[in-house]
């Protein structure tokens, strides 16, 4: 059974309320804790109601497309007293106020309350039932603002140490910006078709690149996106034996959504691969790239193999790789 949808995310998130930043003056500190972890900010009572239940169920969640469960973030739990002397500087934070002193159910942001790019979440609300409909309302958008703040300091970290051979080469021959880090390699490059990867002892992070000419819309079709990768993922990545290639899984559940990368219109699938002929698998994040001004197509995955290992992480590193893709216009070409 396939899971397909079709939802197009809003690059630019409104917020109920901002803070003024006191500390903006000064040179704040880094921030602490691992990518992709949520510290949530409350007393006991209210982690171990249904309300502190409603906050971990939401952000433990399994991310869609993974081999095994994995949670989408990995949330922790901290008394107000003990985050203002030990955790105050953590990457990801939603702190949680109930009480009748509190006029009315409101979220509050901050970027960089107490440390650079730290995401800062406030939600009051006068007792349970208004703060379980509040987080409720804003749940989404509370997410999406952190995993677009965790793919932010990704590619920050790609631009200043960059694997500059692969990337100029994508500059260069495809006029392609791409943000790829160092220690990736070039596998292989033909006409139109770039593989690159990093490989360790333990596991393996993978890139495929190549471009269609666009001919018409309904290359954006899911079934058509996948027999395109099958027919290109055969002809160029073989598997470790004779008579073996990569293929993406189409028995497993996939999703694909719709999206804007860089004002260009997108598909984003999530799914498994496999080798054909072998027990070689694992996951990947694709993005086909509507290019009209260039009047292409530009297709991308990222693919991880680490066997048994999590995987959330490296799935996301790969993902901010290719959403960092931005088209160079035609030469001659005015706004």
């Amino acid at each position: 059974m396939k899971y397909i949808s079709s939802k197009i995310l809003a690059s630019v998130m409104i917020i109920v309320s901002l803070f003024s930043c006191k500390e903006g003056e000064k040179v704040l500190p880094g921030i602490v804790g691992a990518p992709n972890e949520i510290l949530v900010v409350s007393s006991d009572k209210i982690w171990n109601s249904s309300m502190g239940d409603t906050i971990k169920n939401y952000f433990s969640n399994p991310l869609f497309g993974l081999p095994q469960d994995e949670a989408t973030f990995k949330v922790l739990h901290i008394q107000p007293s003990n985050f203002e002397r030990h955790l105050g500087k953590h990457r990801n934070v939603i702190q949680v106020q109930v009480g009748s002193y509190i006029d009315s159910a409101q979220l509050l942001y901050q970027n960089g309350l107490k440390a650079r790019d730290q995401q800062y979440f406030l939600l009051q609300a006068k007792d349970s039932a208004e703060l379980i409909k509040l987080f409720g309302e804003k749940q989404s958008l509370i997410e999406n603002m952190i995993l677009q703040a965790e793919e932010k300091r990704l590619l920050e970290g790609y631009t200043r140490f960059p694997a500059k051979k692969v990337v100029a080469l994508f500059k260069d021959k495809y006029g392609i910006e791409i943000k790829i880090p160092e220690g990736f390699h070039l596998n292989k490059e033909s006409e139109n078709f770039i593989w690159s990867s990093l490989e360790t002892q333990k596991y393996s992070q993978g890139l495929i690149f190549f471009q269609d000419s666009l001919e018409d819309i309904a290359q954006f079709n899911t079934q058509i996106i996948v027999d395109r990768f099958n027919e290109v993922l055969k002809e160029n990545v073989p598997g470790p034996i004779d008579s073996s290639w990569m293929a993406l899984d189409m028995i497993s559940p996939y999703s694909a959504n719709q999206t804007i990368l860089h004002e260009n219109y997108a598909i984003q699938m999530r799914g498994l691969w496999y080798v054909e002929n072998d027990f070689m698998a694992g996951p990947y994040v694709i993005n086909a790239i509507l290019d009209k001004p260039n009047k292409r197509i530009i297709y991308a995955m990222g693919y991880v193999y680490y066997p048994i290992e999590a995987k959330r992480n490296m799935v996301r590193r790969l993902e901010a790789i290719i959403n960092s893709i931005k088209t160079e216009k035609p030469k001659g070409a005015t706004d």
